[in-house]
C-alpha cells in the first residue's frame, strides 16, 4: 500500500481472544475522545483488543472513510478465524 504523508493510518491489531458477539446497536465508548485526539496529533494510531470487541466498529463510527484501515493480523490467522 502506498500512503502519502497526509494520510491517517488506523491499524487494527487482533489478539487471539474471542468474545461473545455484541448487539448490532452502536455503544458509545469512553475511548472515543482519546482516539480522536490521537488521530489529530499523530499520523498513525494503533488500536488493539480482543476479537469481536468492536475495534473496527468504533474506528468506522469515529472516522468513517476519512482514514485508511489496515489489519496487522497475519493472513493465515485471519483466515482461520473466519
Amino acid at each position: 500500500m502506498n500512503f502519502s504523508p497526509n494520510d491517517h493510518l488506523i491499524a487494527i491489531l487482533h489478539s487471539k481472544c474471542i468474545m461473545s458477539p455484541m448487539s448490532s446497536t452502536y455503544v458509545q465508548r469512553s475511548l472515543q475522545p482519546v482516539l480522536q485526539k490521537a488521530a489529530s496529533e499523530f499520523p498513525a494510531v494503533v488500536l488493539t483488543g480482543p476479537r469481536q470487541s468492536g475495534k473496527t466498529t468504533l474506528l468506522q463510527h469515529l472516522f468513517g472513510r476519512h482514514c485508511r484501515y489496515v489489519s496487522l493480523e497475519l493472513p493465515d490467522v485471519r483466515l482461520a478465524a473466519s
